[in-house]
């Protein structure tokens, strides 16, 4: 299966901006951009104050992020769109075994990059502050916007990362993060569409099921997990 994790914390940001945000000096947070701010801060607060606990069981840093920022990604129109023409084909079975395999995924494939080495996850905390800044944008028109940003990186390089979210039931939410030209949604539905060729729709989220629980075996062994 085709997964790529590099950079290794960049789907962390489109979860709900992992890392810390601030609202760039010159600009007035929009709707969007607000609520971005909020729930970094939440998860930030929460990983501090749940440091020791993740330490003691790396695990339990799965069930953080998805508990603060699961709720502000919208997995079932990101599923959709991944899965792409599949998506019209399987059933309502498939695709909720598929929502949940793939939600499940995420938090974990990408998690786990930052508990690979216990000094990442300090250090990127303590860089919350400055690591990643809103550019000022136009006022939401509609229910969908794209909300730009730049990630500041050790050494002086700057990332350009665009969230498109939409509102959905009065709350924005995340569904799609472009970082550096390159989207989340066209790199996964291009990866799962070669993976339904080979097994079909039940293959594909049997393999993501399997996949998630090896990730799970990995962190609770403390073994790197496999690329």
């Amino acid at each position: 299966m085709i997964l790529s994790r590099k950079p290794l914390w960049m789907l962390l940001l489109a979860l709900g901006l992992l890392l810390g945000a601030k609202a760039g000096a010159a600009s007035v947070p929009q709707a969007p951009e607000q609520l971005m701010t909020e729930v970094s801060q939440r998860m930030i607060e929460t990983l501090k104050r749940e440091r020791d606990a993740v330490r003691e069981r790396p695990q339990y840093m799965f069930d953080l992020v998805d508990q603060v920022l699961g709720p502000h990604v919208d997995f079932t129109r990101m599923s959709g769109w991944v899965l792409g023409k599949y998506w019209r084909q399987a059933t309502p079975e498939q695709r909720q075994r598929f929502i949940a395999a793939f939600r499940v995924m995420m938090v974990r494939f990408y998690t786990a990059a930052l508990l690979e080495d216990p000094k990442q996850l300090d250090d990127l905390l303590a860089r919350n502050d400055d690591i990643i800044t809103f550019l000022p944008g136009r006022p939401a028109e509609g229910d969908t916007t794209t909300v730009r940003s730049e990630v500041h990186l050790e050494g002086g390089k700057v990332v350009q990362v665009l969230f498109a979210v939409h509102n959905r039931d009065g709350d924005w939410k995340v569904y799609d993060v472009t970082v550096e030209g390159v989207s989340l949604v066209t790199n996964y539905r291009t990866s799962f569409a070669q993976e339904i060729t080979q097994v079909g729709i039940d293959g594909l989220i049997a393999r993501l099921e399997e996949r998630n629980q090896a990730l799970l075996e990995q962190v609770v062994n403390g073994k790197k997990p496999a690329q």
